[in-house]
């Protein structure tokens, strides 16, 4: 079957880990977190994955230090989380496709 990172859905309905010597354990706030993450990405709320992600301390900045701005940050959690979309995503403030650098 196919995986997007390290977990397969088996046939039966659970949960197959890959590489499952590099898994470790999370808190339960950490793992509180990821479900507001998976359950925002699902609903397809940007505002709240991107306010999850940034009240876990998460930062997508340039190497100079200012932020992407928004929908960079969704779109990384889209890398992490959920499916990988290689469509193109504004990164200047306010998603708007500014530079930086």
């Amino acid at each position: 079957p196919r995986h997007p990172g390290n977990v397969l859905l088996l046939p039966d309905g659970r949960l197959g880990l890959i590489d499952y010597g590099m898994c470790g354990r999370l808190e339960g706030s950490a793992r509180e977190s990821i479900a507001r993450v998976v359950l925002g990405l699902a609903a397809g709320d940007r505002a709240a994955v991107v306010d999850t992600y940034e009240r876990a301390g998460y930062r997508a900045c340039w190497h100079g230090g200012a932020p992407h701005g928004p929908d960079a940050v969704y779109r990384f959690a889209t890398f992490h989380l959920d499916r990988i979309d290689l469509s193109p995503v504004g990164v200047g403030p306010g998603g708007e496709g500014g530079g930086g650098g």
